[in-house]
């Protein structure tokens, strides 16, 4: 189910009513807001049977081929699970797979997914397909953003930047799916707009587990020893393992944590507050810790998600993270 982006939709929608369609595109925003759906969802607008004024009915076969992801013409690249990166096999085998004619004799599509994982090799190999594209084929990258894309790439694409969910487009999907109405307000407003990761707090009751005991421990850690900081440090690195992305996650958490302490600290309203459903935590951190401490607290969570991308050891990073933290 595609929720929000209005003003996108709309603008695909007219561009697909008008015949107004480009040869490439690229849809940024951040993970789990919906890109690739809107990219399908665009894509059976085109290719639909019953197309009404450029929206498509989601009932024709067309429709429900494009949604199951088994459309001949609709070709789909995405990051293998044991890989970091698009390479450049990945794109000439797709570029060579596109020279034959559509099955169906309308347009072929190809959707590449976390294009921002594209290599530069790869890139420069899709450049020239983007460069001289045939009038059949559209292509559409999905990427979190520009960053990672080559300049002369992105600048070959229509672009179309989708924003974060508001809370309350993201609430609202989780209690038309069951969820109680508190914990999809506190799940709406801690997953930061991408509706995939309030997903996944939902689904996953160890990501939930984990944020619980993260919560718990930044609501102390200011008052811990040395030695308790580093035991924290060793609980922290266990419960993110050895995968960077879920280590880069636990300091998002831990940082929306603190710009919450330094909200109340200042006297801003709660209703700016994200991690509502730790109040108590939250106001003894902002009279424990001066204004100052919470910002270098802030400062330091970046220099710690920079040290990932580094490849700095993770116990060491956990270490020197949580001894930084003071009063």
């Amino acid at each position: 189910m595609l929720v929000g982006h209005k003003r996108v939709l709309q603008y695909l929608q007219k561009a697909v009513a008008e015949g107004n369609l480009a040869p490439s595109y690229l849809f940024a925003g951040i993970k789990g807001i919906g890109k690739f759906l809107a990219a399908q969802y665009f894509v059976s607008a085109i290719m639909c049977i019953d197309n009404r004024n450029g929206l498509p009915c989601g009932q024709c076969v067309n429709c429900r081929r494009i949604a199951n992801g088994n459309h001949p013409d609709v070709r789909i690249l995405t990051l293998a699970d044991n890989k970091s990166s698009i390479g450049i096999e990945e794109i000439r085998e797709g570029i060579n797979s596109l020279q034959t004619c559509s099955y169906e004799g309308g347009y072929r599509f190809w959707l590449i997914d976390e294009a921002q994982r594209l290599t530069e090799e790869a890139q420069s190999a899709l450049l020239k397909t983007l460069e001289e594209p045939s009038e059949s084929l559209i292509i559409i990258l999905i990427a979190h953003g520009e960053v990672g894309l080559l300049p002369t790439v992105t600048s070959r694409c229509r672009k179309f930047e989708f924003n974060p969910l508001s809370s309350n487009d993201i609430s609202q999907f989780l209690i038309s799916k069951g969820v109680a109405n508190e914990k999809a307000r506190v799940v709406a407003r801690i997953s930061s707009g991408s509706l995939g990761r309030a997903w996944d707090f939902v689904n996953n009751e160890n990501l939930w587990d984990n944020r619980v005991a993260i919560m718990e421990i930044m609501g102390s850690v200011s008052e811990f020893s040395l030695w308790q900081r580093l035991e924290a440090a060793s609980t922290l690195e266990k419960l993110a393992s050895s995968d960077r992305l879920q280590n880069e996650y636990f300091l998002e958490m831990i940082s929306s944590f603190f710009r919450d302490a330094l909200c109340l600290k200042v006297g801003a309203k709660s209703d700016l507050l994200i991690n509502v459903d730790c109040m108590q935590s939250l106001q003894k951190v902002s009279q424990n810790m001066s204004e100052a401490s919470l910002e270098r607290t802030l400062e330091e969570a970046l220099k710690a998600k920079d040290q990932i991308k580094r490849n700095v050891n993770i116990k060491f990073m956990w270490q020197n993270f949580l001894i930084a933290i003071s009063n």
